[in-house]
């Protein structure tokens, strides 16, 4: 175990046994875990949680010359520490620090939001002030504790993890989604351009001045199986890269129940501007499961195909911890790059606060002419648990 994970588990460790021992002379026991009370008099009740995604990567690549490298480690994918309060009907606040994030000085900031309850022409919405997840990507806005796959998929993970136009953007978020909302639902948010910036615990510097767009509109056919919705952003500038400029993208899916298999599906395109021509990026994906009892089979396919220059195939990033050998596969000009993955995988289901997730994806990568190509597969394993 690294020197940076096991700094975090003691960290989680002390920051968990000092919340609760300066709580413990006055707490309630619920269903959902202990609610604490707080030094702050307006506020009525504070629920402490966590999630700990102790997690297995065995992958291979391999690249044009035959050059073979293999990823082959144990390591804490998520452990995170949170707490909700509230001070009354209308006004909230959450927080979630993440210890065993590859960036910062040994953990990052997740999410650190204000919430204040409100109504839009009669609609029960929330204003959400400071640094959370944009509305952008179905599979990207979903739980890593409730999406059946272990990674998010190589078109999800272009999205919010290579270009950084995706997940964390602290701002000001207007939504009307909800666990349980039926029928036309949408969030709105406007916030820094720059993945993570504006928060001094973690994610990037204020390297930028630029603001970013994002909308999602929904249609939700019942409260947790069905909908279908579109998402658009708009970044003027992406700082994650000197050499791009501006992006534009969408996002169009659905999710649906059929005989009891959960189908959902995605699609992404994108134009950036780049050093003399605006590229385009396409890229969907398809996923499946269904639960036998206890056990959950999944298999999901994914694919991108982009001529960005700025942000090529950069494989170890979109098929994540995977082996760097050959791993950026370059494009150009109109000449489009290209990745596709299949994940085959099963989870089991011990309890609503244990889930075990074994996964084997298999992908390839190749340029626009084939000369530069990496291909990818491996097993993933992880136990996760909630508290």
């Amino acid at each position: 175990m690294t020197t940076k994970t096991t700094k975090g588990v003691a960290l989680l460790a002390t920051g968990l046994a000092s919340s609760l021992a300066l709580a413990a002379d006055k707490h309630e026991h619920h269903d959902h875990g202990v609610v604490f009370t707080a030094k702050g008099k307006e506020t009525k009740e504070i629920r402490i949680n966590g999630r700990l995604h102790f997690q297995y990567d065995n992958l291979y690549s391999e690249d044009e010359a035959g050059a073979e490298t293999r990823t082959n480690h144990f390591y804490y994918r998520r452990l995170r520490l949170g707490a909700k309060a509230k001070l009354n009907q209308d006004w909230s606040a959450e927080t979630v620090y993440e210890f065993g994030s590859d960036s910062g000085n040994g953990g990052s900031v997740d999410k650190a939001i204000i919430v204040k309850k409100t109504k839009v022409f009669g609609q029960k919405a929330k204003l959400r002030f400071g640094m959370d997840k944009v509305p952008f990507g179905l599979e990207e806005i979903q739980s890593s504790t409730s999406i059946p796959t272990i990674e998010r998929s190589v078109a999800t993970r272009f999205f919010s993890d290579d270009t950084d136009f995706g997940v964390r953007h602290s701002g000001v978020n207007l939504t009307t989604i909800d666990k349980k909302a039926i029928g036309f639902v949408y969030s709105l948010h406007v916030g820094n351009a720059a993945q993570g910036e504006g928060s001094r615990l973690g994610g990037s510097a204020e390297a930028s001045n630029s603001l970013g767009y994002w909308g999602s509109a929904q249609y939700k056919f019942d409260a947790k199986t069905t909908l279908v919705g579109v998402d658009y952003g708009h970044v003027s500038d992406l700082a994650s890269s000197a050499n791009a400029g501006g992006m534009d993208a969408y996002t169009i899916y659905g999710k649906t129940m059929v005989g009891g298999i959960k189908l959902q599906a995605e699609y992404f395109n994108a134009e950036i501007e780049e050093v003399g021509y605006d590229s385009d990026s396409n890229a969907y994906s398809i996923t499946a499961s269904t639960m036998l009892g206890k056990w959950e089979p999944v298999i999901r396919y994914s694919y991108l195909e982009t001529d960005s220059a700025a942000f090529g195939i950069d494989s170890d990033e979109l098929v994540r911890r995977s082996a760097s050998t050959g791993s950026s596969i370059g494009a150009a000009q109109g000449q489009d790059s290209e990745i596709s993955s299949f994940y085959f995988g099963v989870n089991y289901h011990a309890n609503k606060a244990v889930k075990y997730m074994f996964g084997y994806e298999i992908a390839e990568a190749e340029n626009f002419d084939g000369t530069n190509t990496n291909d990818i597969s491996g097993l993933r394993a992880r136990i996760q648990l909630l508290f």
